[in-house]
């Protein structure tokens, strides 16, 4: 179990939130915890507002890569896209099977390809694709690799669609160290047959999310570890540190990166740029495909 599906495992018991993914904030929502899925919503409607709009032409092919939960994924098949989806948890693969019964569209039946993006077999797969779909799920890719899947499964002039953390320091100015380099990023897809159509830096509008993970992190997480190790310690002290003998020095780097108090709304505006791009593969500019902000 990788630390998005633990994350998104306790997302759903703790807070009851169907997805682990940023919020967005503006038009007066007040940042609190009780408005995550409010802005949760409003996030996943930016993300569809910006596909292509099905009024143009014929049905459109949407691989959505990492589909969490299969929220979107189940919004992209209610809006009429020939929607698939991507996903190597086996936890969430069955959240997201639930949800998909009942919910293919006319001619088409959504599948869900069990494993990793870079693991995909694309035999059958070969320019099947007009758009795929990357909503946080890119930071966990290799960027080259990436690139090689996705010249397979896309169309000519197909769409590349992004929305992520990107670092813009070193990995030792990062206290999270998640997302890639913007920098690295920006010279590998230089060097690729994609071509930008859009690029917009909506960190602004999606960092109180932070705000709230943290004070989540310091109020209610690290406030119930240290009485549950207080608890263990006094109730079972040999297997206590017997524990902490062997897992002890990776949980108290997981606490200290996570409920360190170093991870706060202003330290991720400053070493972090939350980006939506889209790119077109081919050498036409493809922008009027792209939905107008």
């Amino acid at each position: 179990m990788d630390s998005r599906e633990l994350g998104l495992l306790l997302a759903r018991q703790l807070f009851n939130l169907d997805d682990l993914h940023f919020g967005m904030w503006d038009e007066g929502l007040e940042v609190r915890l009780s408005n995550i899925p409010l802005a949760q919503q409003r996030f996943s409607d930016y993300l569809i507002d910006k596909m292509p709009s099905l009024d143009e032409g014929g049905p459109l092919r949407v691989l959505d890569v990492g589909c969490g939960t299969g929220q979107l994924l189940c919004r992209l098949l209610e809006r009429g896209y020939r929607a698939d989806g991507v996903s190597p948890s086996h936890t969430l693969n069955r959240v997201i099977l639930e949800r998909l019964k009942g919910m293919a569209t006319v001619g088409h039946k959504a599948q869900l390809f069990p494993c990793r993006f870079e693991d995909l077999d694309t035999s059958s797969l070969t320019g099947l694709y007009d758009i795929v779909l990357f909503s946080e799920s890119f930071q966990f890719i290799k960027i080259h690799r990436a690139l090689e899947k996705l010249g397979s499964v896309l169309k000519p002039n197909g769409l590349v669609l992004i929305c992520d953390t990107f670092s813009l320091t070193g990995p030792r100015q990062d206290p999270i160290r998640s997302g890639h380099s913007l920098e690295k990023f920006f010279r590998l897809i230089d060097g690729s047959p994609l071509r930008q159509v859009a690029d917009e830096d909506i960190t602004q509008r999606v960092s109180p999310t932070i705000a709230l993970l943290e004070d989540v992190m310091q109020n209610r997480v690290k406030p119930a570890l240290d009485s549950a190790h207080h608890y263990l310690r006094g109730r079972h002290p040999v297997m206590t540190r017997l524990a902490k003998a062997l897992w002890g020095r990776r949980f108290r780097r997981t606490c200290d990166r996570h409920c360190g108090g170093d991870y706060t709304q202003q330290t991720f505006e400053a070493t972090k740029s939350y980006r939506f791009f889209a790119y077109t593969l081919g050498p036409g500019k493809g922008s009027e495909r792209v939905a107008a902000s």
